[in-house]
């Protein structure tokens, strides 16, 4: 049975004679600013002084060094061996850093821009505020107008419409749909609306005009207000499939216009003097993050169970969707390389991250698991930081994997004697993240 190390002290580098840690204090800032990610001694270019550099701070001088995107190579929150194996494969050309230049031409729907900026938060090893200035989204129908056109390699989106579908088949163009985040449709009232809960066939009926007061199924005596988006947005092609058969109200018999964006869509449910009466839909993650904070906004449980992580992510709420990576067949290499990595399981730790849900089954980490209750204990420190902030050379190798990537084969050596020693010993055992700070 492998035993796993999972720290190696800072005396395994004690026979070493690698430069001084590179990454502290004002010279650190310096290295996040580098156009090119892995120069550590910011030359222009990456050399095997980076590499030296870099392994003598995580294992050298663990406690110099913050747990920041910049440096975590490989994506997994950590500042550990794979790091160096990362930046090694860099050097060698059989692996890649992401940079602006190399990524594909993103677009999508409104309610795909946190999954982007997550996304490319993770790839370019930058802050979220930071990677969000590189998200530029036009919306569903004029995002996929230019995937058609060439002008964008991939688009975020929820399913298209077959009219769209029909469009992309008349100019010749085949489509492919890959999902890389769980996604939901929901259904949202005004918090001064009674109503909680709905059944799926009277939102049918609420959407096909045949319910149109609110008394008729537990409220007050309003008429009902249904909103609905412009005919070739992603949250209406999600509205038009949940109708099946049943036909939309036509609007043209209404004081009513399509709402063209999905933020006034939201606003007409809760800020307008109608709002009460209004009913709305979206998709989850945008309606969370952009306003589930906000006290005017109610979701409402759909066949008696509230959209929510944790409902979504057990699949007891019953209007599951997803979100789709949509590209050509002329997709550059660059789509399939992100495509690759976005449905890894770094990928979808990313997706979770930025606070969506990932498409497959996964082992979730407890700092990750959703909830939906709030704890009694006392609130959190000024100073507090999650284990997967901290510093640390942290993580977990196995056994039989030894430093075998240095020039220096003395000091290679030298440190493999002193890695299977520590292996070895009886006092071996699994450390705390904390067992190193």
């Amino acid at each position: 049975m492998k035993k796993k190390l999972s720290f190696i002290l800072a005396a395994v580098m004690a026979a070493s004679c690698f430069p001084v840690c590179a990454l502290t204090g004002s010279e650190e800032k310096e290295s996040e600013k580098a156009e090119i990610r892995g120069d550590i001694d910011d030359d222009g270019k990456l050399s095997e002084g980076d590499l030296s550099n870099y392994i003598s701070c995580i294992i050298s001088a663990p406690e110099k060094i913050e747990t920041r995107q910049w440096y975590d190579y490989n994506g997994d929150w950590k500042i550990n061996v794979r790091d160096v194996i990362k930046l090694k494969n860099v050097l060698d050309g059989t692996d890649f850093f992401w940079t602006e230049e190399n990524m594909p031409v993103m677009d999508g729907s409104t309610s795909a821009i946190p999954l982007e900026a997550g996304f490319k938060s993770r790839m370019l090893g930058k802050n979220y505020v930071k990677s969000s200035n590189y998200v530029t989204h036009h919306k569903t129908h004029e995002a996929f107008d230019m995937l058609l056109s060439g002008e964008t390699d991939m688009i975020f989106t929820v399913p298209v419409s077959e009219e769209q579908k029909q469009k992309a088949a008349d100019a010749g163009v085949h489509l492919n749909f890959t999902p890389v985040a769980k996604e939901a449709f929901v259904f949202i009232v005004n918090k001064n609306n009674p109503v909680n809960s709905l059944t799926q066939d009277q939102i049918r009926d609420i959407y096909s005009g045949v319910i149109t007061n609110w008394k008729e199924v537990g409220g007050n005596d309003a008429p009902i207000v249904p909103f609905q988006r412009n005919k070739d947005s992603g949250s209406q092609n999600l509205v038009v499939q949940f109708m099946g058969d049943r036909e939309l109200i036509d609007l043209k018999n209404t004081n009513q216009s399509p709402v063209t964006s999905m933020g006034s869509l939201m606003d007409n449910v809760t800020l307008y003097d109608n709002s009460a009466q209004a009913i709305g839909y979206s998709v989850y993650s945008y309606a969370a993050q952009m306003y589930e904070n906000s006290s005017d906004v109610k979701f409402i449980a759909v066949d008696g169970v509230k959209p929510s992580k944790s409902t979504i992510a057990d699949g007891s709420y019953p209007l599951i969707s997803s979100t789709y990576v949509m590209y050509t067949d002329s997709a550059p290499e660059s789509v399939h390389r992100f495509l690759d990595w976005a449905v890894s399981e770094e990928g979808q730790m990313c997706v979770l991250e930025t606070g969506y849900l990932p498409v497959e089954d996964m082992e979730i980490p407890d700092w990750l698991v959703p909830y939906t209750k709030k704890g009694t204990g006392k609130p959190r420190g000024k100073d507090y930081k999650p284990d997967y902030f901290r510093s640390a050379f942290s993580g977990s190798i196995e056994c039989d994997t030894l430093v075998d990537f240095l020039k220096d084969k003395v000091v290679e050596e030298k440190i493999n004697d002193k890695l299977k020693t520590f292996i070895n010993s009886a006092e071996v055992k699994e450390f705390s993240s904390d067992s190193c700070i």
